[in-house]
């Protein structure tokens, strides 16, 4: 280290098995192993691998110093209370650099300056979220983040708007059942109200998918999945769109602050696709749900003891419930890995293929009535009404009773449109 002068670099290289020790930087540097590392390997093999002193981090970065770091391993099995890697005020940059953390605090820590992680791939085991940007300016881009008990905690600082793009943050396959909140991405402002970008980006696996406080937060086709609640607002503002959120009680939880809800995938929620509270303001419009709760199967009467399903709910609450299954692809790219079964989120009534390619049509009971002689429009006019004793007709069945209903009720005019990446590749999918 004393060797490298300022703005040099620093090549590891190990002939017999891993580099002990811990980086202390006070000079611009680059560092970088002899070698290439593919974040996309799960077995971190690399040809460099640095691994910290028991309860010692792996570097250290002062305050105004930039350092590059590439193609290399940081592993610190025993860290006890440090973090791999910490900057207090400097810029670090990391690119194609792998990180094996296992202690109780954070795997990165930053308090200022800048935090820019690219191809990168951190397993931590902590109870302290993996990557801590406390003041700093955080982007990443083609990350992935898997193992702790919270997945980012991210304080915006003052130079320049945070970016998290194509980032995928999984949690544990078992949260603990003590210490902080198991949050996926958690965002709180300063004084200085920061704002933060999250796009094309993958949280799954924590009961609070997304918690914003007081900060301006903007998700952009980014999936949140295997949550309890998949975004919520404390205070500050968020805009969320062109998303998937699948979460298992609210989509959205607002107690204070305004969140704008457009064009999003909404799946899986028991009780309310948004819960406001008196401070909260929701607007919301263009959204799809897929959940049986939200979504009850119900028959609509077109003509006599002729019934069309339907599928009632988010009127006037910014929704549209779907009429189909889930679609499976879906489920793989999110939900599948983590022993997720799959789920169609929709109550499907029998023969349901063949009454909406125009055949048939369901009576008072809910039964399906297959009919050849009347097809498309034409099963909704013509012919007997059908009423029996088990369902009689009317007592004030006259023309305009159940005949008004004219508006296709098993088409909802949406296409599958996916939530995806751009990314080059895609961890988890």
């Amino acid at each position: 280290m004393q060797r490298v002068r300022p703005g040099g670099t620093l090549i590891i290289r190990a002939r017999a098995g891993g580099c002990v020790g811990w980086l202390n930087i006070d000079k611009p540097m680059t560092v970088m192993g002899e070698g290439r590392f593919d974040p996309r390997d799960d077995d971190f093999a690399a040809p460099i691998t640095l691994q910290a002193p028991d309860g010692a981090p792996c570097m250290t970065v002062a305050r105004g110093v930039r350092v590059q770091v590439r193609d290399i391993v940081f592993a610190s099995p025993r860290a006890g209370d440090a973090a791999c890697i910490v900057s207090y005020g400097g810029e670090v940059v990391a690119q194609n650099v792998g990180m094996r953390h296992t202690g109780d605090e954070a795997a990165i820590y930053a308090d200022g300056g800048l935090l820019d992680l690219r191809d990168m791939r951190v397993n931590a085991d902590t109870v302290a979220p993996a990557v801590v940007a406390d003041g700093a300016t955080l982007r990443t881009d083609e990350v992935y983040i898997a193992g702790s008990s919270s997945g980012q905690e991210v304080v915006p600082g003052a130079g320049g708007q945070t970016q998290i793009n194509r980032t995928r943050i999984i949690g544990p396959s078992r949260q603990s059942t003590f210490g902080p909140r198991a949050i996926g991405i958690l965002v709180r402002a300063m004084r200085d109200y920061g704002e933060i970008a999250i796009t094309n980006s993958k949280v799954c696996g924590y009961p609070e998918g997304i918690v914003v406080e007081g900060a301006t937060v903007r998700l952009d086709r980014t999936r949140v999945c295997k949550a309890d609640t998949a975004v919520s607002l404390h205070g500050g503002e968020v805009s969320i769109e062109n998303s998937r959120l699948v979460a298992e009680t609210y989509g959205v939880a607002v107690v204070a602050g305004q969140a704008t809800i457009k064009n999003n995938i909404l799946a899986d929620v028991s009780r309310r696709a948004w819960y406001q509270e008196n401070r909260g303001v929701i607007v919301a419009e263009g959204n799809r749900v897929w959940s049986t709760s939200l979504c009850p199967l119900g028959y609509q009467p077109v003509y006599g003891n002729r019934f069309a399903p339907v599928w009632s709910g988010g009127g006037g609450q910014g929704y549209t419930c779907m009429s189909y299954p889930y679609p499976r692809e879906w489920w793989r790219r999110d939900e599948s890995s983590l022993g997720v079964a799959y789920d169609p989120r929709v109550t499907i009534p029998e023969y349901y293929d063949q009454f909406r390619t125009g055949y048939g049509w369901y009576d008072c009971r809910g039964r399906f009535i297959s009919e050849g002689r009347y097809y498309g429009e034409d099963r909704w006019s013509r012919g007997s009404q059908g009423f029996t004793r088990e369902c009689p007709r009317p007592r004030n069945y006259g023309s305009g009773y159940g005949g008004g209903y004219r508006n296709s009720p098993w088409s909802d005019g949406y296409s599958d449109y996916d939530i995806d990446f751009d990314a080059g590749f895609s961890y988890g999918l």
